[in-house]
């Protein structure tokens, strides 16, 4: 997976964390007008209030000021959602580095009391390794009887395992192999072991690519030193990977409103309630993307949403979100506000 590709879908993974956030203070919002109102206008009254609360903070319907009040507390917890985006990237981040560091311990674990494997050797003697795992120490991660349950179950009963620690002869070659084998076969091929992870990260199935990434541009086989560590840095932390995240979830937020009425002129027989909210989603972040970044080429965006969606959403949402996308940017061609052709 492209480095971009993983930043779109924390893109829409925590833009799908606001809109249902943003849709429970809205509801909120609703139950309290309609236990004012106790009346069945207030169904009727709904579209209205929505228009309003989600646009801005004064409005045209007559209220009193006890819903006045609601509505502000509605607006606050609403900028309180934004702000956590981007904070929710850099606990992703974190969490990612964590569990990269946590997997290196593992590793340290079940290879020292047997083998003189040279990477673990490695490891042992670096002083920031050691430094995080004090660290990890303090964390959730740390549970000593799952890191002994795994080392018995799954590490000393495999046969490739048992043949390694078996063999007398010591080949650098050997060692990394089977620690790509164990990161593989065992940690990231174990149910019980991936569950952990999904308790301490819900989005481990994604995150997880990234750290196997980090693993392997760990251990490296250096002419001159034989064994080489080198400890890795979140793919999260990169520059420009933030960048393109901040840049594609502010134009996303300043660009909803007129891109909603485009989407429901478009989505014919659809209208935007109706729309699946992850649809929806995929939807905004594509016209941005298409919009804001002007050296992404259109297809290669129209393509990497598709791919998001089939795996993300629903049988048809691919081809749905393909033929709005694609309705949709003739418009903003039309009006200049893309300026790039298919």
């Amino acid at each position: 997976m492209h480095f971009r590709s993983f930043m779109r879908i924390k893109a829409m993974q925590h833009m799908y964390s606001y809109k249902i956030s943003q849709k429970y203070y809205i509801d909120q919002v609703y139950k309290a007008y309609a236990q004012q109102k106790k009346d069945a206008c207030a169904k009727h009254m709904y579209k209205d209030i929505l228009s309003d609360i989600t646009s801005s903070s004064s409005l045209k319907l007559p209220l009193n000021s006890e819903f006045q009040d609601i509505i502000k507390n509605y607006h606050q917890n609403i900028q309180k959602e934004k702000k956590k985006i981007t904070q929710n990237l850099q606990e992703d981040s974190q969490r990612i580095q964590n569990i990269y560091y946590f997997i290196l311990y593992l590793l340290h674990q079940f290879f020292v009391s047997k083998s003189k494997n040279c990477f673990i050797e490695g490891l042992r003697s670096n002083f920031f390794y050691l430094e995080k795992v004090k660290a990890i120490e303090k964390t959730v991660y740390w549970d000593v009887d799952n890191i002994s349950y795994w080392y018995t179950t799954f590490f000393i009963k495999d046969k490739v395992i048992k043949k390694y620690l078996s063999c007398t002869v010591k080949d650098i070659h050997y060692d990394l192999e089977i620690l790509f084998y164990t990161i593989k076969n065992i940690i990231f091929n174990q149910d019980a072991i991936e569950d952990f992870f999904f308790e301490i990260d819900i989005r481990w199935y994604e995150n997880k690519i990234w750290v196997n990434d980090m693993l392997e541009n760990t251990f490296t086989i250096n002419k001159q030193k034989d064994s080489g560590i080198t400890l890795q840095k979140s793919i999260v932390q990169q520059d420009f990977l933030i960048d393109f995240f901040h840049e594609l979830i502010q134009t996303s937020l300043e660009n909803e409103c007129w891109l909603e009425e485009k989407i429901e002129k478009i989505a014919q027989n659809w209208s935007l309630s109706r729309m699946f909210i992850l649809d929806k989603i995929l939807i905004h972040l594509a016209l941005n993307e298409m919009i804001a970044f002007a050296s992404i080429p259109l297809r290669v965006t129209l393509d990497e949403y598709i791919q998001i969606a089939k795996k993300y959403s629903t049988e048809k949402s691919s081809l749905f979100i393909n033929g709005i996308l694609e309705k949709i940017l003739i418009l903003l061609q039309q009006e200049k506000k893309i300026n790039k052709i298919l």
